[in-house]
């Protein structure tokens, strides 16, 4: 997805083509995590039919869904793939719209860097408690907050930067746009 946008783009900065590569390594984690979902929950399926079954099955694919969630918010960041309202952002000129996306980028880095503090401190709270069917404790599934959230900062951080520079040198953008 981005990786093919970050082919066809000639003049890319380091850190767009940095955060292609993180987004190709986070998608293919994620399908790797999906496939192993799968056959987890077709072996479950298979196992309870002949009265057996995975006492784990449920705990590791519910906390790999976390770590999917997470996973896949970063690539959507880096992608602009999250839901938007621009309908009304579609009625400025184009500086407008940078400048809104630049304001709009920086309260969500406030939001993400909040969840990742409190993140850090729920994986770290996580570390005396054992989970249930698994031999590990909580603060490897907790730990996905932290992560996904600094890679999401790292990725908005990315969009930041290239928004100020469009803005200030009045650059063609990402997307192709250019400024009218």
């Amino acid at each position: 997805m981005l990786a093919n946008k970050l082919k066809e783009e000639e003049n890319i900065s380091i850190s767009m083509k940095v955060a292609g590569f993180i987004s190709l390594i986070c998608e293919r984690i994620s399908m790797t995590m999906i496939i192993i979902m799968l056959f987890i929950v077709w072996g479950q399926v298979f196992l309870r039919y002949i009265n057996i079954g995975f006492p784990w099955a449920e705990e590791v694919c519910r906390y790999m869904m976390v770590w999917l969630g997470m996973i896949g918010a970063t690539i959507l960041v880096i992608e602009e793939g999250h839901i938007q309202i621009s309908f009304l952002l579609d009625k400025f000129n184009y500086r407008i719209q940078v400048i809104l996306k630049i304001i709009v980028h920086i309260i969500t880095f406030w939001t993400i860097y909040h969840i990742v503090q409190y993140g850090i401190n729920y994986a770290v709270s996580g570390s005396r408690m054992i989970l249930a069917s698994l031999p590990i404790t909580r603060f490897w599934p907790n730990l996905a907050i932290p992560v996904g959230g600094l890679l999401i900062l790292f990725n908005l951080a990315i969009l930041i930067w290239r928004d100020l520079k469009i803005l200030l040198n009045r650059q063609t953008g990402f997307n192709g746009k250019e400024e009218k």
